[in-house]
């Protein structure tokens, strides 16, 4: 298996992401503009449904929105140090409650955290995140659902802007026993939850922290979905590359087989969702030794991915990296250095010549070139790798 262990998964079959997460894998400022769309959506949910009866001032109401609007759009244009004069001048607005609720505060406190995060200023950001959250809490009850959505994203938040992994597993963990309280322990809505605890353990590339919370999501969705559903066909595909992780490569198979006969069946033989599943069934063959079962399901795997996307994909790329990878373990270099160099012409021309996707078919490739006493083709390689990853720094 890639040391990378999951990492990849997350482009190729992305609807096992937390819904509320998935944009910030992507971009950090979609992030931004969700979150900030969100609290919008609760802010009118909670004017509609709690808070009819009351009377706004309907100047302060006019100018609070005009102010957080240009706020916004000064944050986008990278005028952050004029965005954080409006979003201050909004702020005194809404705390001097003239009229606007509650939620005009806290929605004016996010957009000065995503200013000065857009600024680079952590410590300002982190500082009115917590003090929104704080009056979320105090104003919905830690039990709403809604303010499980806000915490949920404070806790993205250091995951992905801060990358402080500690905080946000404090948070998430959190979050996951307020919905179990809520929902139940089994209920579908925790599955959210649950989500953001494996995908943040995933990315720390600890299996076994990751292993409970995969099984868990497993359970729930194939008594919710049934078994054939494809949320649980990747759930055991999931749950199968932590076993292999850990070299627990019966239970692997196992799972990998069921996901492999549930892709086959909801989305046929010659699928590409199918056929990644069997790529990674053949990476675990060769993992644990038994190349003669791999190299079928490499050849199967690559012959769907050429049919579906053409011979220059990226994907058909990645396929050729595996096989030639498969007989370069098993020493049978006149087939793996073929297959390696077209791969590495497919990335070339779809990521370009100085692409960090180069270095590990190029790393494999030298290899192969020292093993057959190619040293000065070896050395040539290694040179452009040396040159590609200088430019990365």
């Amino acid at each position: 298996m890639t040391a990378q262990w999951e990492n990849k998964f997350v482009d190729d079959w992305s609807v096992q992401v937390p819904s509320h997460v998935t944009y910030h894998c992507q971009n950090q400022n979609f992030y931004l503009d969700s979150k900030h769309t969100m609290h919008i959506a609760i802010l009118f949910v909670s004017l509609v449904l709690v808070l009819p009866t009351i009377c706004y001032a309907q100047d302060a109401q006019v100018q609070w929105s005009n102010l957080t609007k240009e706020a916004t759009r000064l944050r986008h244009e990278g005028k952050y140090d004029q965005a954080l004069e409006v979003a201050e001048k909004a702020l005194k607005i809404a705390e001097e409650k003239t009229g606007l609720p509650n939620e005009a505060l806290v929605l004016v406190l996010d957009d000065l955290g995503n200013i000065y995060e857009a600024k680079k200023d952590f410590v300002q950001a982190e500082t009115y995140k917590l003090r929104a959250l704080a009056i979320w809490e105090k104003g919905l009850g830690p039990e709403n659902p809604q303010f499980l959505d806000i915490l949920d994203n404070v806790a993205s938040y250091y995951l992905y802007v801060t990358k402080e992994h500690a905080k946000a597993e404090t948070l998430y963990k959190r979050a996951l026993a307020i919905s179990e309280k809520i929902h139940g322990v089994n209920h579908f809505l925790t599955l959210d939850q649950l989500k953001d605890l494996d995908l943040l353990y995933v990315m720390q590339n600890d299996a076994a922290k990751a292993e409970p919370y995969k099984k868990r999501i497993l359970e729930i969705q194939e008594k919710h979905l049934g078994s054939d559903h494809p949320y649980v066909i990747h759930s055991l595909w999931s749950l199968a590359t932590t076993y292999c992780y850990q070299k627990e490569f019966a239970k692997a198979e196992a799972l990998f087989l069921r996901s492999v006969a549930g892709a086959e069946k909801v989305h046929g033989p010659d699928h590409p969702k199918t056929a990644l599943i069997l790529r990674y069934l053949a990476q675990m063959y060769d993992a644990k030794g038994d190349p003669v079962k791999a190299e079928p399901l490499h050849t199967r795997s690559l012959a769907i991915l050429e049919k579906h996307h053409g011979e220059e994909h990226e994907e058909v790329a990645g396929c050729l990296i595996d096989m030639s990878k498969h007989y370069k373990l098993i020493k049978k270099y006149d087939l793996a250095i073929p297959l390696m160099k077209r791969s590495l012409a497919i990335l070339e021309k779809t990521s370009g010549s100085e692409s960090h996707h180069l270095i590990d078919p190029l790393e494999q490739l030298a290899e192969m070139y020292r093993a057959n006493k190619r040293v000065d083709e070896a050395q040539a390689l290694e040179q452009r790798i040396a040159r590609i990853r200088s430019l990365k720094k």
